[in-house]
């Protein structure tokens, strides 16, 4: 097997979804700087829920507050099928209405920011 198809296969693979465009490149960007990472994005629930499938990353950077499908019915999307269900998963918000940080780790994420 080629050097590459190795190095490929050991390198971590991140997803990033978010609906604020802004926020979410500048993440994508500041990760890309580790050659180590592969990252992909997704601008809402719905692209990230597909993406989760596709793409397989090790680690979900989640928005929990996204209009149409949201982050807490994701993250229990990800954690029901057994495919996904490794997949790390960090919520992060900057809203911190009610039990935010409860309902999150409920939902089945891994760690929240």
């Amino acid at each position: 097997m080629p050097a590459t198809a190795v190095h490929e296969e050991q390198s971590p693979r991140l997803l990033i979804v978010d609906d604020d465009a802004r926020l979410l490149n500048t993440l994508a960007e500041i990760l890309r700087l580790d050659p180590r990472y592969t990252v992909e994005t997704a601008q809402d629930g719905y692209e990230g829920l597909m993406k989760v499938g596709t793409f397989r990353p090790h680690l979900l950077i989640l928005d929990i507050f996204m209009p149409g499908l949201d982050g807490f019915h994701v993250c229990r999307a990800v954690k029901e099928d057994p495919a996904t269900q490794p997949t790390k998963i960090l919520a992060i918000t900057g809203h911190l209405a009610g039990d935010v940080r409860a309902q999150s780790f409920a939902a089945g994420a891994d760690a929240f920011l």
